[in-house]
């Protein structure tokens, strides 16, 4: 106990009880009153009833002083309202805060927490920093094929299954039961295209959060070495067009038919491999190109589109 403070309010209570002719040891309600008048405090009769009833009184009514003084300084309450306390947690780079071992209070806890008994203060560094924590991605399980019904499975050259699943390209292993992932869209694939050398895939996407429509080109086959997919090839955005809906490589495999899910559903034709450098070529909606001429002169003649009613082109 704080012994100045004992030996403050036994002195007040036994000065009163002198002065009025009490009992020593014990005090009535108007002493009570009284000492704490005398020590700032002013107590309403409703107030000190609920003392007496609380820390207890005799059959003449008065409260023994040492129960009521012993009671009130060491009540669970008054310990922690006297404790060490801080507000906030433990900040990074701040080593003069680290070995505070009181009462830390911040929201949302109510009442405060205490660090552990066994806490090491160099941990707080430690503590005060995110987590790296990520997530990496062992299995697919699962086909996006239930509503595009279009061509979107293949084998490749290394006779392993080449389809998607959201925004994953999936290339499956059947012989070793494993799969190989292409990471380089960031929303939903809606078709995909297997070049005529059953390596290269294209693979397109609906417009995502972050920006338009993509179509990728990758190599599907998997480096003996490191076991990883040979990856990106080519990266072709369409602004302004809402997502990708069929892709199809010509037999020769330098060209690259791209059909947008815009309201004409605009047929895009050029050559993939110089796609990234030219692709500003490839206009707004209605305008079709290919690798050889500008989008005034004719395409070169073997691709179809057909259309409801009978309606469709020859180039």
């Amino acid at each position: 106990f704080n012994q100045t403070e004992r030996d403050l309010l036994q002195s007040a209570f036994g000065s009163v009880s002198r002065e009025r002719g009490g009992v020593e040891g014990l005090c009535t309600r108007t002493e009570f009153m009284e000492v704490f008048s005398r020590l700032g405090v002013r107590m309403s009769p409703a107030i000190v009833d609920a003392m007496f009833g609380k820390y207890g009184e005799d059959r003449t009514g008065r409260m023994p002083v040492d129960l009521f003084v012993t009671a009130v300084l060491s009540s669970g309450n008054r310990i922690i309202a006297m404790e060490e306390r801080r507000v906030g947690a433990y900040k990074a780079g701040d080593k003069a805060g680290y070995a505070f071992a009181g009462r830390i209070k911040y929201w949302p806890c109510r009442k405060g927490v205490y660090a552990p008994s066994n806490w090491d203060p160099a941990l707080t560094a430690r503590s005060a920093r995110a987590p790296k924590a990520g997530l990496s991605l062992e299995y697919v399980y699962g086909y996006g094929g239930l509503k595009n019904t279009a061509n979107n499975l293949f084998y490749n050259k290394a006779e392993h299954a080449v389809y998607y699943a959201a925004a994953v390209g999936v290339v499956y292993d059947r012989h070793n039961h494993k799969q190989h992932f292409f990471h380089g869209h960031d929303d939903d694939i809606k078709c995909l295209a297997m070049h005529p050398d059953t390596c290269l895939v294209a693979t397109g996407q609906v417009a995502s959060v972050a920006g338009p429509p993509i179509v990728c080109v990758w190599d599907s086959r998997v480096h003996p070495k490191t076991g990883e997919l040979r990856g990106l090839v080519a990266q072709l955005p369409f602004e302004g067009y809402p997502s990708i809906v069929a892709l199809q490589f010509s037999p020769d495999g330098d060209r690259l038919v791209v059909i947008t899910g815009d309201v004409d559903h605009t047929v895009h034709v050029f050559d993939w491999k110089t796609a990234d450098e030219a692709l500003g070529a490839i206009g707004g909606p209605g305008t079709v190109t290919t690798g050889e001429g500008g989008p005034d002169e004719p395409p070169t003649p073997g691709l179809i589109t057909v259309g409801k009613g009978g309606k469709g082109d020859s180039f």
